[in-house]
């Protein structure tokens, strides 16, 4: 029986989905030196919290990123902003309703020409400032503008300049941003080419200037800057690339780029750099390791996404290619001549390319989590041993859509660590105030947040929700209410105390309703709503 959500329905998930090559149950990963095996993964079901209100126009594409630990941000391909707050009291109080935003931004003014939005990007400031500022998003267009907004603690966003680039197709960007106020963006396109921009914030009217531009010559996929202090920021781009191997075969492989080689040498009299002579060869032993094709993604015509890189610390990256394999990449702090693939338990092969990856702190350990197109995420374990397999985690979520139906795959997805507002709660070793969480982007924009590792008794409480909102939707829950409104004080049923409880919380108030006892006030209403449940249940 599936039960209504705030508009949508719940209802178990498909259990493969080989056939249309986005999904498979995690019984085999591939894992050092190309062997295959299966490994004790734990399975974990993700933990309900709530859904997030959108727009109809856009967001079945729109990008959900965790910023600043703070908000989920949702920019749609209309450039529409949306900050949400998640509070610690969804952990035990599912919303039956969707939640709405904090902040929404209009990125481009309504009278602009239409700028479908492609790439997003952002980074926080170095300090705390006066004004609670914390930190930039920048947002690129198809046409190659970049819209600059100030991100602020407790006001609205404020779009702070814009400017046009040279670059078309836009696909990637990544941003940093100095302690002197210059902002840096690298903006790259579908066609291989990238250019570097330096914003100077210290001025009333900001003023942008080209730092260098290049190209690969071929498909780009993802750019990612590491070190973000120049001049020694270090780049990193994920490139498709031809196989000379008999027949036409598409790999990709991950490059660094030598920054600072590109700003001594670029003229803007020069035009395109050729980026390939930029790119850095890995360490001596730090390649990425050649493993079979025991998994069913092979990559070639099947990507949904993939070829995506996230940002992990100072001197790693993750990269998530096309043919299923994860990698995690190091760099020297103060060079990047030495990268690569420090250890073998740093690269795994998954059962389908992911579509997406990001970075969060779960048990205490730093992970990468991956998500497959069909909504299974794999967490891997950044501090390992040598030989041991950092394949932690497998996460299977229930989904959501609208007629109960399944939906296809996901459009995207985000990770990692957010502080709830609301009171401080404790559940073992997590805490609201850093708790790790998985946003959905699924069929007609629906955007549903779920907790990793909340304690097993979190599960019987969401039960309860989806039980009250069954009631509600039947009418049984309205019937109990009219009921105890004109109930006697002799009715046998008072005996209980549970009834006489409810009865002393609804007699005498007439203008008591449903969205009272299971909304915001629900407190106010706490035997009543007991009364639903133990009825319910």
């Amino acid at each position: 029986m599936s039960t209504s959500i705030g508009g949508t329905h719940r209802r178990r998930r498909k259990v493969a989905r080989s056939d249309q090559g986005i999904d498979l149950p995690p019984s085999i990963v591939g894992y050092n030196n190309g062997s295959y095996e299966n490994l004790p993964l734990e399975i974990q079901t993700l933990h309900y919290l709530c859904n997030l209100t959108t727009e109809t126009e856009g967001t079945s594409v729109c990008r959900p990123e965790i910023i600043f630990e703070r908000f989920i941000a949702s920019i749609s391909f209309s450039g529409k902003l949306k900050l949400y707050e998640i509070e610690s009291r969804f952990c035990k109080q599912v919303p039956l309703n969707h939640i709405k935003p904090k902040w929404v931004c209009e990125v481009f003014h309504k009278d602009a020409s239409f700028n479908r939005v492609t790439a997003t990007a952002h980074c926080k400031t170095s300090c705390k400032t006066e004004n609670g500022t914390l930190g930039f998003v920048i947002v690129a267009t198809a046409q190659g503008e970049i819209c600059l907004l100030r991100i602020f603690e407790d006001d609205k966003p404020a779009v702070v300049f814009s400017c046009s680039t040279g670059i078309l197709n836009t696909c990637s960007a990544t941003c940093w941003i100095t302690d002197k106020g210059l902002f840096h963006v690298v903006i790259g396109s579908k066609s291989g080419c990238l250019e570097e921009w330096s914003i100077n914030t210290n001025l009333p009217n900001y003023q942008e200037s080209l730092l260098w531009k290049g190209s690969f010559g071929t498909q780009l996929h993802s750019v990612i800057a590491l070190n973000d202090e120049p001049p020694s920021a270090t780049l990193s781009a994920c490139i498709s690339q031809k196989c000379k191997f008999g027949r036409a075969l598409k790999s990709h492989s991950v490059e660094v780029l030598n920054r600072k080689r590109l700003l001594q040498e670029w003229k803007a009299e020069n035009g395109l750099l050729n980026l390939i002579d930029y790119c850095l060869w890995p360490e001596a032993g730090c390649e990425w390791r050649q493993m079979s094709e025991g998994g069913v993604g092979n990559g070639e015509s099947i990507t949904f996404g993939s070829n995506v890189m996230c940002h992990v610390d100072k001197s790693r990256w993750a990269a998530a290619l096309a043919d299923g394999t994860v990698g995690i990449l190091h760099a020297g702090e103060n060079d990047a001549l030495n990268w690569g693939v420090k250890r073998n338990s740093h690269q795994a092969t998954l059962t389908y390319p992911a579509m997406g990856i990001s970075m969060m702190n779960l048990s205490n350990k730093p992970h990468i989590v991956c998500c497959l197109r069909g909504g299974t995420v794999y967490c891997l374990c950044l501090e390992t041993d040598e030989n041991e397999s950092n394949l932690s985690t497998v996460f299977l979520p229930p989904f959501t859509n609208y007629e109960g139906d399944d939906f296809e795959f996901l459009h995207s997805f985000a990770a990692g660590n957010i502080a709830m507002i609301g009171d401080k709660v404790a559940y073992g070793d997590l805490s609201t105030d850093n708790m790790p969480i998985i946003a959905y982007v699924g069929d007609g924009g629906i955007m549903e947040v779920y907790a990793c590792g909340l304690l097993a008794e979190q599960s019987n409480l969401v039960a309860q929700e989806f039980a009250l909102q069954e009631m509600r939707e039947n009418g049984t829950m309205q019937m109990l209410l009219d009921a105890l409104q004109n109930m006697k004080d002799d009715d046998p049923l008072l005996s209980q105390t549970n009834w006489a409880s409810a009865f002393k919380e609804c007699i005498g108030d007439s203008t008591i309703s449903i969205d009272d006892i299971i909304g915001d006030d629900a407190n106010k209403y706490e035997n009543t709503r007991s009364l639903l449940i133990s009825l319910a249940t």
